[in-house]
């Protein structure tokens, strides 16, 4: 499996409505206050590039040149029931980058 540097992932660009995703890493924190990381990955990511959308089936089951839009943008902070369903990019930034489709992204995290 190849490995990706920093460079070439932030050349990824995906297409329909697939999303580059990068899980953020569960801490514990013990009685002192020290964050103490954890190897268990949380279901929440934050969405880093995002495609055009997916093309629109229209009433004859024919793919139109229509898209319907992606409703993700970069920044979105996502909540993913079952991460084992994207397919992830092994890197040298330690951090876990993964491309998922939209309809495998069950809520989008509102800002406060």
């Amino acid at each position: 499996m190849k490995i990706y540097t920093r460079e070439e992932i932030q050349k990824i660009r995906p297409l329909k409505d697939w999303c580059l995703i990068q899980f953020f890493k569960e801490e514990e924190v013990n009685k002192n206050g020290i964050y103490i990381p954890t190897k268990k990955t949380s279901n929440f990511a934050i969405v880093l590039k995002s495609g055009p959308g997916r093309r629109y089936l229209n009433s004859e089951g024919y793919y139109s040149n229509k898209y319907v839009p992606n409703t993700l943008k970069p920044g979105d902070v996502v909540y993913i029931t079952n991460p084992n369903r994207c397919t992830f990019l092994e890197n040298d930034t330690g951090s876990l980058i993964a491309l998922c489709p939209e309809p495998f992204i069950e809520l989008i995290k509102e800002e406060e």
